[in-house]
């Protein structure tokens, strides 16, 4: 590493590529952001949304074009492509390289396959080592369109190293051509000061058992079956109401749903809530329900919803499905109980069993909460990530 002219060492610095800072749902990634003490983080976006939730200084815009610089940008991509491929060699924003040759950093951090894809360029023009981390819907629906195949050839093979959350996610890249040298495993940290509370595994006394679905509306979450399964738990148990955070294209269809099983006085659809609001339900939820499955186009969670995480280290027990790499976030049997995918009766099954037994829940909450604590603390992963970039800046990757 270079040393500043007064002899003190200089901090490694990091340009985090995100096309858009930051969708609401996307909290992980902010999580190491704020954590990362030990390196400089910069954020390279195309556009910029949440700003208020996600406070960060050191972002750069890198795309506010007209119309005009649009079309030329598309026309200089089309000159440039290359081909034995048929993919352009430039970057997707022209102000990338721009501002990578301002800020010199030592290492380039794309977050999701396709922005690792659009911008990898960056390491063949400047010579930067270059870190993709895959998230999920880039490694299950889109994976599998021929133009994205191509893509990610390309990506894997310039590419320096590829991070995913789980061995499930892992098993995915490794399919599609990823060597398995180039993939690490690093987890997805949760802030266990944020997410905490005075009374792990017990929630005050109320005339209702509170089950709680949070998440995009969307068929890989599978919300209808956590629906569905309510429906036999709550003509067993009238004390129990329903409640789900979340919008998205499905929410007309949920709502259908709830209407024709005869559960309006018992479902609250609460639509998207502020992170305030999703922190009050979280205190309030008996149980969290994440009924994930693979969706009919092949979409999935490639590794596992943030919110399992979250709910554990709020001590809240989950009831959720043997789905890509949530077996490996959670405790089985012990913080959460899982069934196969669409088994609208095992998750009756279970939650009926949680709403019956107010020890075994308060035991279930606990375990989650140690279980994150041991495993998923940010601030211990964000230490391990930036030993990733040390490593890489001092790698020879420079190539």
């Amino acid at each position: 590493m270079e040393l500043h002219s007064g002899g003190e060492e200089e901090m490694l610095r990091v340009a985090h590529i995100k096309r858009t800072y930051l969708p609401i749902s996307e909290t992980f990634i902010y999580s190491y952001l704020k954590n990362m003490t030990g390196v400089e983080s910069h954020v390279l976006a195309e556009k910029q949304e949440n700003t208020d939730l996600f406070p960060f200084e050191r972002r750069h815009v890198l795309m506010q074009q007209n119309h005009l610089t649009i079309g030329h940008s598309r026309l200089v991509h089309k000159l440039t492509r290359s081909p034995k491929t048929g993919f352009t060699l430039l970057p997707r924003s022209p102000f990338a390289e721009k501002t990578c040759k301002i800020l010199k950093p030592d290492v380039i951090h794309a977050h999701g396959g396709y922005d690792g894809f659009n911008y990898v360029s960056l390491k063949r023009r400047l010579g930067i080592p270059f870190v993709t981390t895959f998230y999920g819907r880039d490694i299950g629906a889109g994976s599998k369109h021929p133009y994205w195949r191509k893509a990610y050839s390309i990506l894997f093979r310039i590419g320096d190293l590829f991070l995913v959350e789980g061995p499930a996610m892992k098993g995915k890249l490794l399919a599609i051509g990823c060597s398995p040298l180039k993939v690490r495993i690093q987890r997805i940290g949760v802030d266990l000061d944020r997410f905490s509370r005075n009374d792990y595994g017990e929630r005050p006394d109320t005339d209702k058992v509170l089950i709680l679905m949070c998440g995009r509306m969307v068929e890989k979450k599978g919300l209808e079956y956590g629906i569905r399964a309510f429906s036999k738990v709550h003509s067993r148990f009238p004390h129990t109401e329903m409640r789900i955070i979340g919008d998205g294209p499905r929410f007309g269809e949920l709502e259908r749903l709830v209407c024709s099983l005869d559960l309006n006085s018992s479902v609250k659809m609460l639509g998207y809530t502020s992170h305030e609001q999703y922190a009050v339900q979280s205190k309030a939820a008996h149980i969290f329900v994440q009924p994930s499955v693979t969706a009919s186009d092949g979409d999935s969670e490639g590794g596992a919803p943030t919110t399992l995480l979250e709910m554990q280290a709020m001590g809240v027990p989950i009831v959720s499905t043997y789905h890509d790499d949530i077996p490996q976030v959670v405790v089985a049997g012990k913080s959460a109980f899982l069934v196969e995918e669409r088994d609208v009766d095992g998750l009756a099954e279970k939650i009926g069993f949680l709403v019956e037994n107010p020890q075994i829940r308060g035991e279930m909450g606990r375990e989650g909460r140690r279980h994150v604590e041991e495993r998923h603390d940010i601030c211990r992963l964000a230490k391990q990530l930036e030993a990733v970039y040390v490593e890489l800046a001092g790698s020879g990757s420079r190539s």
